[in-house]
C-alpha cells in the first residue's frame, strides 16, 4: 500500500510511474517534461539509470565523496608527523580536520 511506504519508497514509485507514463505516451522528452515540471535531462537520466540498474538506479545518489576520504592516508600521516615535529604549526590550522 502506498500510504504505508517510506518517503524513499514513495519517491521511487513516483519516478517509476513518471517513466512509465512518458514511455507509454510516446511524447518527446521535452514536451512530457514540461507537462510534469522537470527537465528533459532528468527524464533521460532516470531512463538510463533504470535501464542499467533497475529500480535501484532511480534512488538519489550521494553528490560528493565523504569528507574523511578526501585526504589520502599518506598525506594525513605526513601532516600528523609534521604537527608532532612542529607543534606551533597547529595554531596555524595545519592540522584542522586531520585525525589520527
Amino acid at each position: 500500500m502506498l500510504f504505508c511506504a517510506s518517503s524513499k519508497q514513495r519517491l521511487l514509485i513516483g519516478r517509476i510511474v513518471i517513466l512509465d507514463m512518458w514511455l507509454r505516451n510516446k511524447l518527446p522528452a521535452k514536451d512530457f517534461a514540461e507537462l510534469i515540471g522537470i527537465s528533459k535531462y532528468t527524464l533521460y537520466t532516470w531512463k538510463k539509470r533504470f535501464t542499467s540498474f533497475g529500480s535501484a538506479g532511480l534512488m538519489d545518489q550521494p553528490r560528493s565523496v565523504p569528507r574523511e576520504s578526501r585526504v589520502a592516508d599518506v598525506t594525513r600521516r605526513a601532516i600528523l608527523i609534521l604537527n608532532q615535529t612542529h607543534p606551533e604549526w597547529c595554531r596555524l590550522g595545519v592540522s584542522s580536520g586531520v585525525r589520527s
